[in-house]
This record gives C-alpha cells, structure tokens and sequence, in this order.
C-alpha cells in the first residue's frame, strides 16, 4: 500500500496552526466547572490516604 502525501500550502499550515492555537488557548483559559473541581479535590483525598497508609505501613 503506498502513502499519497500533498505537500500543503504553508500559508493554509499557517492559518490552521493559528486557529488551533487560538482555540486551545481559550480552551485552556476556562474555568474548570464545579462538579470537575470536586471530583478532583475527592481523588486527591484518596490519593493522599492511600500515600498515607502504604507510609504507615512500613512503621510495624
């Protein structure tokens, strides 16, 4: 199977390079809702008392 490549514009490259980014940016710029930032906080608990728990774990 062979590959058929076109070599694109570098001005269209440039256009949609540019449009990503400025659709990641706004992207990266929202705040994170509500429900997302406690599911966050409650993984981190658990984290945090699994990390505690396998310290304690070596005290005995």
């Amino acid at each position: 199977m062979s590959e058929h490549r076109q070599e694109v514009d570098p001005i269209i490259g440039d256009a949609v390079g540019a449009q990503l980014k400025s659709l990641f940016d706004s992207f990266a710029n929202e705040a994170v809702p509500d429900r997302f930032a406690k599911l966050i906080a409650r993984l981190e608990q658990v984290e945090a008392a699994e990390a505690a728990e396998k310290a304690g774990d070596g005290d005995t």
